[in-house]
């Protein structure tokens, strides 16, 4: 169900050239030539296509020129051997609580070590190794998004339904989600929103992003809405800017 290499994606192969169909959570994608651009999608926003959300706009501010010292402190950002982004190491290196209560404890239930292990095609080959590994690193990253069991249970049961019945229309599916996203939140205007901070959340690891479009779910309303809960929980626990 889920590709270790959309958590690791320094250890990824290359890519196909097949073009990534646009969801919610995307927009409209060029084609992928690149590991980079495989796993670190676009997130620029189609054109206008009647009455279907759109993030509202936000003013691009110019980018302050680093220090010297601030520049080799972003020369590393990312490490080279898992991928980990550098806002993504510095949250986890200041946060008190995960050092008395570990995602690997906390989440040993709702992610569990055969996670992985339900492979129905028979034909993975992915190393034991790195699966277990996988496996830890999603309990990291249900923890960098301050996820509750039940989130965690929840996402996993909506990428399962994705797997079972995959779309097949993208442009029918998009539209229809973005109907039914203004229906549940009560107007377009609040849709935007949600889906904007669902967007935020995701840009914050791109691993996270990767891993919610491979698992076909950039179109699920309750994975937006959840995403977008989760975003407006780290704003106010000041982990999110």
């Amino acid at each position: 169900m889920v590709d270790p290499y959309n958590i690791f994606p320094t250890m990824a192969p290359p890519p196909a050239n097949d073009a990534a169909p646009p969801t919610m959570l995307t927009g409209q994608q060029a084609k992928p030539e690149t590991t980079a651009d495989r796993f670190f999608p676009s997130m620029k926003a189609d054109e206008p296509q009647g009455e279907e959300v759109k993030p509202p706009a936000q003013a691009v501010q110019p980018k302050a020129q680093p220090t010297e010292g601030e520049q080799s402190k972003s020369d590393g950002d990312d490490d080279d051997e898992t991928g980990i982004p550098g806002e993504i190491r510095e949250l986890r290196e200041n946060d008190r609580g995960r050092r008395m209560f570990s995602p690997q404890k906390t989440y040993e239930y709702d992610i569990p070590d055969d996670l992985l292990n339900l492979d129905e095609a028979g034909d993975d080959d992915t190393p034991a190794e790195m699966k277990a590994a996988a496996v830890a690193e999603l309990r990291e990253m249900a923890a960098d998004m301050s996820m509750s069991g039940a989130d965690v249970r929840m996402l996993i049961g909506r990428a399962r339904a994705a797997a079972a019945n995959p779309a097949q229309d993208e442009a029918a599916e998009r539209s229809q989600a973005s109907q039914q996203l203004a229906a549940d939140l009560g107007s377009a205007k609040a849709a935007q929103q949600a889906l904007a901070d669902a967007k935020q959340l995701l840009d914050r690891d791109p691993r996270m992003r990767q891993l919610v479009l491979s698992l076909g779910m950039g179109n699920d309303v309750q994975t937006i809405k959840t995403l977008a809960e989760l975003a407006r929980r780290e704003r106010t626990y000041g982990r999110l800017r």
